[in-house]
């Protein structure tokens, strides 16, 4: 038996039309921590290595920020990708 009344606007989309990324809290919240992580690693790399004389520190905060950055803009296409096939 299946229910067809309408769906409500907090309930999700009909499984014929997929939702737009950029409106579904989980990719935002992703985009976000991953901008998080890239500033993160920029202010590991420019500011606290160099003060704290650590040179570990200079390299983790380059990795955090190439993956940082990496992220953001795979989940970026990937939303992207999504509108243009109908999800948004």
């Amino acid at each position: 038996m299946t229910d067809d009344t309408p769906s409500s606007p907090g309930s999700a989309p009909p499984a014929d039309r997929p939702a737009d990324p950029e409106r579904e809290p989980i990719y935002r919240l992703v985009r976000r921590l991953m901008l998080f992580d890239l500033l993160l690693g920029v202010v590991l790399f420019a500011i606290v290595g160099p003060i704290w004389h650590i040179p570990g520190l200079q390299i983790a905060g380059a990795l955090l920020a190439a993956i940082g950055l990496a992220l953001y803009v795979f989940f970026g296409r990937l939303a992207a990708r999504q509108r243009a096939r109908g999800g948004g």
